[in-house]
């Protein structure tokens, strides 16, 4: 596990989008961010224009949990992890995304939110917040 000192990013990622947050490890806070669309390619363009402009540490990547019925999810995942080492040279780790989009979804039904625009990066930040809560219990311990 990674030590951070400042900003991460959190993505849940997606074939036609991925969800983006930042989180803070100072104020223990993560927003959601415009997600990015379009191809792996036009994605990542995206993020690197993100990364540009937050500078964050580390980036905190959904993955399925390993019981292989999501494939191609999981193929996405360690893909957009592996470009992003390449690319902006930057660490990664993974958080277990299940039923990050239906928790998000559960949300924003509860906050009167009916619309599912946003809904990727909104479960990016729940992801984050997943992330930064797990961080507290391996500082504590």
């Amino acid at each position: 596990m990674s030590v951070v000192q400042g900003l991460f990013f959190a993505l849940d990622p997606g074939t036609k989008k991925t969800g983006v947050a930042i989180g803070n490890t100072i104020t223990n806070m993560a927003t959601a961010l415009e997600p990015v669309d379009g191809n792996a390619a036009e994605q990542l363009t995206r993020l690197a224009d993100l990364y540009r402009v937050w500078k964050p540490q580390l980036a905190v990547i959904g993955q399925p949990a390993g019981d292989g019925t999501a494939k191609k999810a999981r193929a996405r995942s360690d893909e957009l992890a592996e470009e992003l080492r390449r690319k902006l040279k930057i660490p990664v780790e993974f958080i277990d995304e299940a039923y990050s989009t239906q928790a998000a979804r559960a949300e924003r039904a509860l906050s009167g939110q009916r619309r599912a625009s946003g809904i990727d990066s909104h479960a990016a930040r729940l992801l984050a917040e997943a992330w930064l809560a797990d961080l507290l219990r391996r500082e504590a311990a």
